[in-house]
């Protein structure tokens, strides 16, 4: 699944990690010495060397589905695409809504599809046209 486009790859990720790995190792003494050695902010430093995540590896904790389920609802949206069932996005959030109710979960907001699409490239949104009879 692709990254979402509010959380992009920390430009200086590579120069954090380095800095964490010079520092556990021994190679630099105090915090304050690596962080200007690589360049990096004290305080990221800090709080990555605590155990926090970066910013790509942040999964937030207020989503009603979870990575699978929402892998699970995309190959199920291929699927009935693959088929001529084109879903629209009130079926997407029923279907996500579905799931909620089966773990007992409030039900997602009215703009989640839209979200989920984002989140998916490999979803397209497409109007469709009516035909002459």
């Amino acid at each position: 699944m692709a990254p979402s486009k509010r959380v992009q790859k920390s430009s200086n990720e590579g120069s954090v990690l380095l800095t964490i790995s010079a520092f556990r190792s021994g190679d630099i003494g105090s915090v304050n010495a690596a962080a200007k050695t690589y360049g990096v902010s004290k305080s990221t430093l800090l709080r990555r060397l605590k155990g926090s995540p970066s910013r790509e590896d942040y999964m937030p904790q207020n989503t009603n589905l979870t990575p699978i389920e929402e892998e699970i609802l995309l190959n199920n949206i291929l699927k009935q695409d693959a088929e001529g069932l084109s879903p629209t996005l009130d079926i997407i959030r029923s279907m996500a809504n579905s799931i909620c109710k089966a773990k007992g979960k409030p039900d997602v907001g009215r703009h989640w599809p839209s979200r989920f699409i984002s989140r998916n490239p490999s979803l397209i949104v497409r109007t469709s046209r009516t035909y002459e009879c």
